[in-house]
């Protein structure tokens, strides 16, 4: 049958119109275009009918309430009678939901290559204006889906409009024949529909040292800003059903992340209600980089090794109902469930947590004090800092007559991640133990092969073992991926590609600590197994 089929239909266009020259004799070049882009996404999905469908046909007359509980007659015997198309037809419908997202934006930018001359060369310009107007619109489902369909809750709408501003310069000076640095500013302003906006100017300093021809030194500052998403700042409430576990009651009784779907609230329907946040405040972060590149053989191996610091101040964060209600549970009991983090139930991040559960009674016939109720929003981190080392090489040649070739590899580890949720809080290190679903490193392989029309490429992901889920041992992995990709050149119009991604049908690998479905880190890995497809391109340029 087709319950909770699901049809999506998306329509996307782009269209950019411009102009570009110079400006006479004076050394500047411009560059002005218009851009136009628009998504509309329909949902289609099939949903049973709350009146005169499923649960009427199995659950019978209602006879009453029994302890505050809606008392039914079924009649037992359609319990083992299997539904008819018919039957199917008539007791469900279709649930529509629609969203749109567009954005409108005009750009000019003007450059010189030789603004003036310096004794160690020319001095570049750039300069840009923008102006950009975004809309969103977002209905989650028919607006009387909660009348309509068994278990729906209200569709609702959310939509917003927002104008941006924004100009900015840049410089390129060599500063001495072997030594450079480049400068940029730039300010942004917004404003929001209903009111509401913010303006801040940021820059940026680069440098660069080359002591030999094969070595560049280099590093840099730069300051960010950005605003929230529109739809975390208009999005109105919405609501749905979804299974989880009561953490907190399971882990009073003496259950574990190991045998929680033995706990009897490991499989609860909990209410979960989601809204959006005008007081989110602007996101401003500082980055830090320096690092080197070598280069030998013609510039045909080359190395490169940078160490990047972060600092992220009020970025935007919005928690599923699972981690709410592990929170809750951290908090309540005032540690985490290996005890390697403590939790103050007064501290600024557990009272606001504490708030978004809403719990039933304990005279309750059903499930004493048992969740009937988390809400989420999003919420603005006080502050976090993250360092690392990222390194990466290739080396190309060419074996005449049997074509190109070309290896590269890469690597990336996190030295620190550290994050307070709010003022007040305590600073926690995100690379430990159950506050971490982080990778220990990152690395990366690749080759390829060019020869007349055909070009192979092949790519390979290896994520390190990731912390199990109660925080003991790293020991979940590591998991290794491998995409391959063919392509041949029909003529200069066309070429036709083959892909492969996840060649070797790799799966996720299974944290026995993991009491909850599919026992894995979802946000670390995937289920999604081998696909392959073709892909024909048309260039008319």
């Amino acid at each position: 049958m087709d319950s909770k089929d699901q049809r999506v239909y998306t329509r996307s266009w782009n269209i950019t119109a411009g102009a570009r020259g110079g400006l006479g004799d004076t050394g500047f070049d411009y560059d002005v275009y218009v851009n136009r882009s628009s998504t509309d996404v329909t949902r289609k999905s099939t949903d049973f009918l709350a009146v005169g469908g499923i649960d009427d046909y199995y659950l019978g007359p209602l006879l009453g309430k029994v302890n505050g509980y809606d008392a039914y007659a079924p009649n037992l015997d359609v319990l083992y009678q299997p539904l008819t198309r018919g039957q199917y037809d008539q007791f469900s419908g279709t649930n529509r939901a629609e969203s749109n997202a567009s954005r409108t934006g005009v750009t000019a930018l003007v450059t010189n290559t030789s603004l003036f001359e310096l004794p160690a060369g020319d001095v570049g310009f750039a300069m840009i204006l923008q102006g950009t107007r975004e809309k969103f619109f977002n209905q989650s489902a028919d607006p009387n889906a909660a009348t309509l369909f068994r278990g729906q809750t209200a569709g609702t709408s959310a939509e917003g409009q927002r104008d941006l501003y924004a100009i900015g310069a840049e410089l390129q000076v060599p500063i001495f024949d072997t030594f450079s640095a480049n400068l940029s500013g730039r300010y942004d302003k917004y404003s929001l529909q209903g009111g509401g906006g913010n303006g801040k100017a940021t820059w940026k300093l680069g440098l660069e040292y080359r002591p030999i021809d094969s070595l560049l030194l280099r590093g840099s500052y730069a300051t960010a800003f950005r605003s929230p998403d529109m739809f975390y700042l208009y999005s109105r409430e919405s609501s749905g059903y979804t299974t989880n576990v009561d953490t907190f009651l399971c882990r009073q009784a003496g259950f574990t992340s190991e045998n929680f779907d033995e706990c009897p609230q490991s499989s609860l329907s909990v209410l979960s209600s989601s809204t959006g946040n005008r007081d989110l405040k602007d996101i401003t972060a500082e980055t830090f980089t320096y690092g080197f590149v070598w280069s030998a053989l013609d510039n045909a191996l080359n190395l490169s090794v940078d160490y990047n610091s972060v600092k992220i101040e009020n970025e935007v964060s919005i928690l599923g109902t699972d981690s709410i209600l592990t929170s809750e549970a951290n908090c309540r009991l005032g540690t985490s469930e290996n005890g390697d983090v403590n939790f103050d139930i007064n501290s600024p991040t557990c009272r606001q947590i504490l708030a978004q559960v809403q719990r039933l009674p304990a005279t309750d016939p059903i499930n004493p004090n048992g969740v009937s109720k988390v809400f989420s929003y999003p919420i603005n981190l006080a502050k976090q800092r993250q360092t690392g080392i990222q390194a990466a090489a290739d080396y190309k040649w060419s074996a005449g007559r049997a074509g190109d070739f070309g290896v590269n590899a890469g690597y990336y580890r996190p030295l620190k991640h550290e994050l307070q949720q709010q003022e007040g809080d305590p600073v926690y290190d995100m690379l430990c133990c159950a506050n971490s679903n982080e990778l220990h490193y990152r690395a990366t392989f690749g080759a390829n092969w060019n020869i007349g029309a055909f070009s192979t490429n092949v790519y390979g992901i290896r994520n390190a073992p990731t912390w199990n889920a109660i925080g003991e041992e790293r020991n979940i992995g590591p998991w290794t991926t491998w995409n391959a990709t063919v392509n041949y050149r029909i003529n200069k119009l066309a070429s036709v590609m083959l892909t492969a991604n996840n060649l070797t049908n790799e799966r996720p690998p299974v944290d026995r600590t993991n009491g909850n479905w599919p026992y894995y880190d979802q946000g670390v890995y995937n289920a999604f197994g081998r696909s392959m497809f073709v892909e024909l391109s048309l260039d008319f340029q």
